[in-house]
């Protein structure tokens, strides 16, 4: 190629992810420009790709260690003898999984779709968690049925995540005879979030109860977002624990937490599943809000509800209610 390096390397980048394989094969120079963007980010939806991949690596030599940055296994939420998978299936399927992580020392990114629930469990836990604790660069992680025994893999980085992503397991909810009550799931649970409170950006975690902000005494400063999921319930221990939020759901008002404006001055974006007026002062500075409405029959009290959401630094707004067949002139009015 008769182009400046700088500006091959530039075009590449453009390049779809799908048609880089080829250009991989078209010269060397194209191989050695497009294989860092082929292997950057890595996200794998069937076994025999996982296979493929894991093979690449430790059979023929793909330095894919070099290059790969994000890894995502989403080929099923498996469990043995579950739904027709057989048990050496699933110890390919795991052994696959632990031999890519020890391969990708480099990764910035983890996501595992594979459950963790199962009561064979801590032995393929204690292996991916000695594969993540040679991950120096790694932070962000998403985990899937995580149980009491799983929880040790947030604990393995060696170095503090800011993005943590993790669906409970369903036995903590059911009750299993091999799993801790809730309580002491919820007090590891805490313990090892608490690690990287100082450093967290992201965090989701599905399933009310399993909240950290259940123990006000953890502060995560950083994060800036929070959406619990529905039938979560909201207290003023969130604001301790989230200071700092911008955006912020709310499934049930409580009645402890009225005017959050007040809260969080730096609100700028509020969804709540029923409106009530206490949630908000006259002169709150919330840009955009949704929400939906229970009204009273009458007209004017009708608008004398919602009206507390005027504010001249409201630009978007999303509302709700019941079907009634003033609805239209209603929110002529209201606006």
């Amino acid at each position: 190629m008769n182009v400046n390096f700088d500006v091959s390397a530039l075009v590449v980048s453009f390049v779809h992810k799908d048609d880089l394989p080829a250009l991989c094969l078209t010269s060397r120079e194209l191989h050695a420009l497009a294989l860092p963007h082929l292997y950057a980010d890595v996200c794998l939806h069937t076994l025999p790709a996982l296979l493929a991949f894991r093979d690449s690596i430790l059979r023929y030599g793909v330095d894919a260690a070099r290059y790969t940055r994000s890894f995502t296994e989403a080929v099923s939420r498996w469990r043995p003898n579950h739904a027709g998978v057989a048990q050496a299936d699933w110890a390919v399927y795991i052994d696959a999984i632990i031999g890519v992580l020890n391969a990708l020392p480099r990764l910035r990114r983890l996501a595992l779709s594979v459950s963790l629930d199962f009561v064979e469990a801590p032995v393929y836990v204690e292996r991916i968690a000695q594969a993540i604790s040679h991950m120096p660069d790694l932070k962000a992680i998403w985990l899937t049925d995580v149980n009491y025994a799983a929880l040790d893999l947030i604990s393995a980085p060696p170095n503090k995540l800011e993005a943590l992503g993790m669906t409970p397991s369903h036995i903590e909810w059911t009750g299993a005879a091999h799993t801790p009550d809730k309580p002491t799931f919820k007090r590891k649970l805490e313990s090892v979030v608490r690690r990287h409170a100082d450093s967290l950006r992201e965090l989701d975690i599905e399933y009310a109860w399993h909240l950290p902000f259940m123990n006000p005494s953890i502060k995560l400063p950083l994060i800036r977002v929070m959406l619990p999921h529905n039938g979560c319930r909201s207290t003023a221990s969130l604001h301790a624990v989230f200071p700092a939020l911008t955006h912020l759901k709310l499934c049930v008002f409580e009645s402890e937490l009225q005017q959050i404006d007040k809260l969080w001055p730096s609100l700028e974006h509020l969804d709540v599943e029923t409106w009530d007026r206490r949630l908000l002062t006259p002169d709150h500075h919330v840009r955009s809000i949704a929400f939906h409405a229970l009204l009273p029959d009458h007209r004017e009290k009708a608008v004398a509800h919602i009206g507390h959401l005027a504010s001249p630094h409201t630009d978007t707004l999303r509302m709700s209610w019941e079907w009634r067949a003033d609805w239209a002139e209603l929110a002529a009015e209201t606006l």
